[in-house]
Formats: C-alpha cells, structure tokens, sequence
C-alpha cells in the first residue's frame, strides 16, 4: 500500500486506540533526528491535508532517555559511551547479543522495547523528554534539556513505517 492510502487507516487506528483523556504519542529511537522529520516530510509529500500532529500528539526520542544519567542511576549499569540501537542492545544484554535484522522496522521496535523493560523507571524519565509533535519537527537541532509537562495519560505506541 501508498502513504496516501494508509495515512487514513494509521489516523483512524490511532483514534480508535486512544481514549478521550489519553494522548497519542509517537516513539522512535533518534526519532527528532530522523524518524519524526522523515514522516513529516513523507506526509507533506503526499499532498494529503494531514499533518503529524493528526497521528500524534507527543513524540518520545528514546535516545534521550538512554542519554540521560537519571536512568541509568535506577540501575546496575553502567552509562554507556555510545547510544545507537545495537550499541545499547550489546551494553544491556551483553556483548554476544546481537539484533537480528539490524535496521529492520520490527526488529528495530521489539529491540527498543526489550531495551525499555530493562529499566522500570523509563516511563518517568520519558514524561520529562516528551515534545509536543511540532517541536520535534520544526527545530532541526535536539533541544536535550528542553522538558515538557508530565503527562501521566499519555499512551505510547510504537509505529514503524
């Protein structure tokens, strides 16, 4: 299927999952730098009169969280010096561990999931990196220390595209 044909689809899934106090929330591991513009742009190409802010409320990079000492003060590991996907996957699980289809959407999503269940506290932390789905597209610089209002609500969901 097309973008243009799917967009419709996502929009009403996102809808029908959400409850009416709940907000939508798009997470991607580099997301500000690459999945959230790329969308963005994916959408705006489709000359649909849909923006992402129609899919998601928040946007969640979980690169920030990894960044952040605050989680990995909640647990028996050390911070890592490097961030990316499989770099945090052989710090976490050990060096023998290895992501099956590196660069895989599916992989990519379930890797980052088992990567967040490691740390019980990654849903706090990741209140305070929450970015409203305009800021984490317009600036194409990573405002690391910009916090935002905790959102209790906030439902996160893992779309790959």
């Amino acid at each position: 299927l097309s973008l243009p044909a799917v967009l419709p689809i996502l929009i009403s899934f996102m809808r029908n999952q959400i409850k009416v106090d709940e907000e939508a929330c798009l997470v991607a591991h580099n997301g500000n730098q690459f999945d959230f513009p790329l969308l963005q742009n994916e959408i705006a190409r489709t000359k649909l009169p849909i923006s992402l802010s129609d899919i998601a409320t928040k946007t969640l990079d979980t690169i920030v969280i990894f960044r952040s000492s605050e989680i990995w003060s909640t647990s028996d590991l050390s911070k890592p010096a490097h961030f990316n996907l499989a770099g945090l996957h052989r710090h976490v699980h050990g060096p023998e561990s290895a992501i099956l289809n590196h660069h895989n959407a599916l992989a990519d999503v379930d890797t980052l999931e088992r990567l967040l269940m490691r740390f019980p506290s990654w849903e706090i932390t990741a209140n305070e990196f929450l970015q409203g789905v305009e800021d984490s597209v317009e600036d194409s610089v990573v405002h690391y220390r910009k916090r935002a209002k905790i959102y209790p609500t906030t439902t996160f969901m893992y779309i790959y595209v």
